[in-house]
This record gives C-alpha cells, structure tokens and sequence, in this order.
C-alpha cells in the first residue's frame, strides 16, 4: 500500500509535498525514540547503535515510500545500491539524530558531569555529534543556566561546590 501511495503521489507530482511531511515525521518518530532509549542512560554509547538502526529500520521505509520501483532489499544492499536522493535522506537522517541526541545530551549535561566518569559514554557521544553538529554555544549556555539553577544556591556548601567544579573540569576535558 505503501508503494501504491507513493506511486499516486509521484503521478500527480505530489511527492515533492509529500516528501515535507514525511520529513516531519521521520523527525518527530526519531526524537521520540531517541527519549525512550537514551534519556538518562549514561553508561554506554548509544550513537552507533541507534545509527545502525537508522540505517537497518529507517531507511527501508524510506526507500519504499519515496523512491519508485523499490524493492525490499536488506540494509546493506540498501546503502551499496542507494540513489543520490536516497543517499541524501540518509544524511539529513543521521545529521537530524545527532543534532538531536546532542540537544538531549546537553540538557542532560550537568548530570553527566556530576556522575563522571561513570558517563563517560554519554561524554564521548556528545563529542562525537558536536564534531558534525557544532553545537558549542548550546554548551555554553545550558551548562551556565544548569550551574546557577542547581549549584549556585544559597546554602549550598562550598565543599560541594568545588567537588562538583573539579569533577567538571576533567569531564569537560574528555569532552574538549
């Protein structure tokens, strides 16, 4: 049904409309299985292993709804075999996941760096998506908002204080 819907849309010259709203909604599927499997979970790498999904379980989809005379191939033939446009989801795909995972990962970021080292992978999936993502400045900010909301309150002991700044610092070092 899938391959017919896409047919039609494609006779009528819709597809370019069509491709919009499933963009949207590849993005919103993918955020929220980002939160359901990764949310707070810090001590493994979860980046690989949810592009690997993207390629196993995303992809296919994408093939057979968007591109005419798709077949079902398995992921890897997929990848080897793909079409330019096909080549392009992919990337927008795992483009928009590591954006996303590092948007997480820095709304998490005063957490990891107060369980560090045991987030350690948390860590280094955020240094893996801020080199294609670039999203220093969000650092910058979160963590700053994050310090003066949850460190810096009257009351708070100066012991803690500098403990959770030390731990900080080597964190934000595996994170440089």
């Amino acid at each position: 049904q899938l391959r017919r819907l896409s047919e039609a849309l494609r006779g009528l010259r819709w597809m370019p409309l069509a491709e919009a709203s499933v963009s949207a909604m590849l993005q919103a599927h993918l955020r929220l299985s980002l939160r359901e499997r990764c949310a707070g979970r810090f001590e493994s790498c979860v980046m690989e292993r949810q592009l690997d999904w993207i390629d196993a379980s995303v992809l296919p989809w994408v093939s057979a709804a968007l591109e005419s005379g798709a077949d079902q191939w398995r992921a890897r033939d997929l990848l080897t075999a793909a079409s330019a446009p096909l080549k392009q989801w992919r990337a927008r795909l795992r483009f928009f996941f590591m954006q996303s995972l590092a948007g997480m990962r820095i709304a998490e970021l005063f957490d990891i760096l107060v369980d560090f080292p045991d987030s350690t992978p948390a860590l280094d999936d955020l240094h893996a998506c801020l080199h294609h993502t670039h999203q220093h400045a969000d650092i910058v900010q979160g963590l700053g908002e994050a310090l003066e909301k949850r460190l810096l309150k009257p009351g708070a002991e100066t012991h803690q204080i500098l403990e959770v700044y030390i731990g900080m610092i080597r964190a934000l070092r595996r994170l440089d």
